[in-house]
């Protein structure tokens, strides 16, 4: 198994042919920090060595908001890319880890999805390149962590914080996210498909609340189902609409298997293009596959792709998002916008320079 060779042996530069690619993309593999092929990431490297960090540090106490104010944020919350109206979002409704929302008079909140038994494990995962690696640190010492297996497909291997060099077909550019994409679903496939229940996959810009998505996966597993799942966000496009990739989506290991082995052979398999979360919407269409909106049960979005200012500020009424606001308010129970469009249980935040 190359995962457990040894630094010397993983260095070997003596056989050329380890250097060269040993199978077609999306099925090539990762890279040792050398170039070498072969390298199996281990996604639990991140959470590991926190964990073992908070384990012995037995003094160590939560800091309050404002210590964590004047270590983390070079301007007052509220001043930087949350802004006032978004701060207000941020402090007032989203839940951490909070119970399942219900509709009013229903009864309250259900119980949430922490307290079950043996709840569901997540892998998650990032798309990302060595000169956002700064980035990537911040996120594995934040969020990152707190996934079950945290790996980010990038362009150079540091176990450190997760990162795997990943080639795939094509160049490595904003325009070629598809072909990045297609790697990644191959890389899960061929190493750790039983090893997880589901997988969620964003950019290095997403600031993602595991305990939050956590939760909601925890409602709707079925240890039992063999049913694909393709979770998010719902952006209407035509007649139908795909999963946006701006707050990540999720795939259960039946839907990783399915797209991997019947549809990606003939689905785009060359296409170079930035929309990979369009073209992999696609290609689970055409194997009777639909993205499946994570609103919670009273309309309001768990899943969104932007950040917390934009989020509380924009009123629905011009632009892009315009046909999107409409789109969750006729199938959600009425248009929403502000802090009425977020659910307590919300998973993140997207366009964020410093997730």
């Amino acid at each position: 198994d190359d995962s457990e060779e040894t630094e010397d042996e993983a260095t070997d530069g003596n056989d050329p042919d380890a250097f060269k690619q040993p199978r077609p993309h999306p099925h090539a593999g990762a890279r040792y920090p050398n170039g070498k092929f072969g390298y199996v990431a281990d996604p639990t490297s991140v959470r590991k060595r926190h964990l073992e960090i908070y384990s012995e540090e037995e003094e160590w106490k939560m800091p309050t908001d404002h210590e964590l104010s004047e270590y983390c944020c070079e301007s007052p919350p509220g001043e930087k890319w949350e802004g006032t109206e978004g701060l207000k979002i941020i402090t007032e409704k989203v839940q951490i880890g909070g119970p399942t929302p219900m509709p009013e008079g229903e009864g309250g909140a259900e119980e949430d999805g922490s307290d079950t038994k043996d709840p569901p494990k997540v892998l998650c995962l990032l798309y990302s390149y060595e000169k956002n690696h700064d980035r990537i640190e911040a996120v594995a010492n934040t969020w990152g962590w707190k996934c079950d297996g945290f790996l980010v497909a990038s362009t150079l291997t540091n176990e450190t914080i997760g990162t795997v060099d990943l080639p795939h077909q094509g160049e490595e550019a904003y325009d070629n996210m598809w072909q990045k994409t297609r790697s990644i679903w191959g890389y899960v496939y061929d190493n750790y498909l039983n090893d997880y229940d589901y997988f969620w996959l964003g950019g290095d810009d997403f600031y993602l609340i595991v305990e939050n998505l956590v939760n909601y996966l925890a409602t709707v597993h079925d240890p039992d189902s063999e049913e694909p799942q393709f979770l998010g966000q719902q952006i209407p496009k035509g007649d139908s609409f795909f999963c946006g990739g701006g707050p990540g989506y999720v795939l259960n290991k039946k839907a990783v298997t399915r797209i991997v082995e019947d549809a990606f052979p003939t689905c785009h398999p060359n296409t170079k293009i930035s929309a990979e979360d369009r073209f992999l919407s696609s290609c689970f269409d055409q194997i009777g596959i639909q993205c499946t909106s994570t609103a919670d049960a009273k309309g309001q979005q768990r899943f969104l792709g932007m950040d917390p200012d934009f989020i509380a500020t924009y009123k629905g009424e011009r632009g892009y998002f315009k046909s999107i606001w409409e789109f969750w308010g006729e199938n959600h129970g009425g248009f929403k916008r502000g802090i009425d469009l977020v659910s307590e249980q919300m998973n993140g935040w997207h366009n964020l320079s410093d997730p």
